[in-house]
């Protein structure tokens, strides 16, 4: 499967999609993420998405150890079978979704989800959020091919918050809290402030 193109052909979500809890892995629009499916309910649950929508919520929980009521809806990219009968998936983040209500439990839950509405912010505080974060970035880099140059760089050249959040946060946040509060926030001009004050204080080496 090629990886969807969003914007040449926009994708409209299903409002009910199967939902796979993978306990503290967080995933983010934009992003890849590789799954390994080991249960007979888990494998039920990708045939029945490929056989719909190709489309999988990846669900965690939250601090108190329930699930947390943000997913993000994942287009299946690509489904690999091994020899003892597990498989792995990649996953493409397309849209972060609420959790509105349960259609069904078992074999495997499939959710009821409305996305999250985007919350647009101002040209002149992107503008500054962006070069202040290309420079907090630049400033990590120890040379013109670095990964911290390279990812300045792309930050420079991207006009969404949105899309910035949350690839950094996806490559760059470790702190379990942090991506539960970048995963829920649906204040963009919030999720900005996470991200520049959490790759200004961790330690990213």
């Amino acid at each position: 499967m090629e990886e969807p193109d969003l914007e040449a052909d926009p994708l409209v979500m299903p409002g009910a999609m199967p939902l796979l809890l993978s306990g503290d892995i967080f995933h983010f629009p934009g992003c890849e993420l590789p799954l390994r499916v080991s249960s007979e309910i888990q494998g039920s649950m990708v045939e029945y998405a490929m056989e719909h929508d190709e489309i999988l919520a990846v669900g965690c929980a939250s601090e108190a150890g329930t699930l947390l009521p943000v997913v993000t809806a994942g287009m299946i990219k690509s489904v690999f079978e091994f020899a003892d009968g597990s498989s792995e998936l990649v996953l493409f983040g397309i849209q972060r979704m609420r959790i509105v209500g349960l259609n069904q439990l078992k074999p495997f839950p499939i959710v009821r989800v409305e996305p999250i509405p985007y919350s647009p912010v101002s040209p002149g505080e992107f503008d500054e959020w962006n070069e202040s974060l290309g420079d907090l970035l630049e400033a990590r880099a120890t040379g013109w091919d670095d990964f911290f140059a390279q990812i300045s760089d792309w930050v420079r050249r991207m006009e969404d918050p949105a899309t910035i959040c949350d690839v950094l946060g996806h490559h760059l946040v470790r702190s379990r809290k942090i991506l539960r509060e970048l995963l829920s926030e649906e204040s963009t001009k919030k999720r900005m402030e996470i991200v520049f004050k959490t790759l200004a204080e961790e330690d990213l080496e």
